[in-house]
């Protein structure tokens, strides 16, 4: 029981620390935002993406704030298969929100002229692609962790498998900005 309040006000700060570079609406927040961070030029890779493209994006990125949000609350009320599902649906490989991180697997059928997984497999690059999965696929273990947690009744394995999640977040924002 002691060891949450830390690890949720440690987890609830580094996950506030990621909502600005998720603020790509805000043109100069776009521009300047590690700029004004650091002291110096904002060195993230620039990726063009069209503006529907962003519109999904944010949305997407949003609802995975929602998701850790929910997490966040299961584990605090010790539901740890609360959390796992929340995962899984929302975060996980599984999830809706992973379609356009996988690549396609080869024959498969090309996505939908206009549609999400085809305008990511134009704009996206591989590198920001593969965060993305390593994302996803965190989320998934994290489901794993999470009831392993409450069998063996020991927080840390869960904690440790979700920082895991946002380190991924963290890593895609510190390298990417969009436009």
């Amino acid at each position: 029981m002691s060891i949450k309040r830390p690890l949720l006000s440690l987890l609830f700060l580094l996950l506030v620390g990621t909502l600005p570079a998720v603020a790509t609406e805000l043109p100069m927040q776009q521009h300047h935002h590690a700029g004004h961070m650091h002291g110096g030029p904002d060195d993230r890779k620039l990726v063009m993406f069209p503006p529907e493209m962003i519109t999904q994006q944010l949305k997407n990125m949003r609802d995975h704030m929602e998701a850790l949000d929910g997490i966040l609350r299961a584990l605090a009320a010790d539901d740890y298969a609360g959390a796992a599902a929340i995962a899984n649906t929302r975060l996980g490989l599984d999830s809706p929100s992973a379609v356009g991180c996988k690549p396609l697997p080869q024959g498969a059928p090309r996505p939908a002229k206009g549609s999400m997984e085809e305008m990511m497999g134009l704009y996206m690059p591989e590198d920001m692609r593969a965060l993305g999965v390593a994302m996803h696929s965190a989320a998934s273990d994290f489901a794993t962790a999470a009831l392993e947690a409450k069998g063996k009744a020991d927080p840390k394995i869960a904690y440790q498998a979700l920082s895991q999640v946002t380190a991924h977040c963290t890593a895609c924002h510190a390298a990417f900005r969009v436009h």
